[in-house]
């Protein structure tokens, strides 16, 4: 009995609270309607309107590169063996054959450390542009290409999609550019057309005319 009064004693709380948030809602929109002037925003309500208004950004994944984890696995061990014939190439010079003329040991380390940091700069110039994911803010226009560093890491470049435009020369490294930047991406699994015509322009037609 004490159980259901107490319940019925909750409800009817409720109820009156229920119709004094009411009576007070309808009142403030009536003063608000009538040209009354909005009192601040207090600092709990502005904690509050910023928490509920800084919700994770509307910006999607729209593509990603097929050959990232490629891209990435390749430049890493290129780098590690960049780094191997720096670290063993005075180790040749100064504990190899010592029949071997000084000369002849500074030629072959010489060589050995131009193969190994040749090969890692090339092909970081030939990979530097590949687009391993592509983000866009549908709200914004914002554009942000993730890219691979020559270490490896995740490099973004960010931009509105209106300052995408073709790249200036015809490369098959090249697709669009923006930020500054030139960048390469499989037109062919790119799922949204609007977006990659706003991307590449009249490249798109370029590159439907090669297939």
């Amino acid at each position: 009995m004490n159980t259901v009064r107490c319940y019925q004693h909750v409800h009817l709380l409720l109820r009156e609270w229920k119709s004094v948030v009411s009576s007070s809602t309808r009142s403030l929109s009536l003063r608000y309607s009538r040209g009354i002037q909005r009192p601040e925003t207090t600092p709990f309500e502005h904690v509050v309107v910023r928490y509920y208004t800084s919700s994770a950004p509307n910006e999607s994944l729209v593509y990603t590169g097929p050959l990232s984890s490629a891209v990435r696995s390749l430049k890493i061990f290129s780098l590690v063996t960049a780094c191997c014939t720096l670290t063993f190439s005075p180790i040749i010079v100064y504990h190899g054959n010592q029949n071997t003329p000084i000369i002849g040991r500074l030629a072959i380390a010489s060589l050995i450390t131009m193969v190994g940091v040749s090969t890692t700069l090339i092909l970081h110039w030939f990979v530097k542009s590949y687009v391993t994911k592509l983000y866009y803010h549908h709200m914004t226009g914002h554009v942000t290409v993730e890219t691979i560093t020559m270490f490896g890491k995740r490099r973004l470049t960010k931009f509105h999609i209106s300052e995408a435009q073709p790249p200036d020369n015809v490369s098959a490294f090249s697709t669009f550019r923006g930020g500054g930047r030139s960048f390469f991406l499989h037109t062919e699994l790119f799922e949204d057309p609007k977006l990659l015509r706003q991307l590449l322009g009249d490249y798109v037609t370029f590159e439907n005319n090669l297939k």
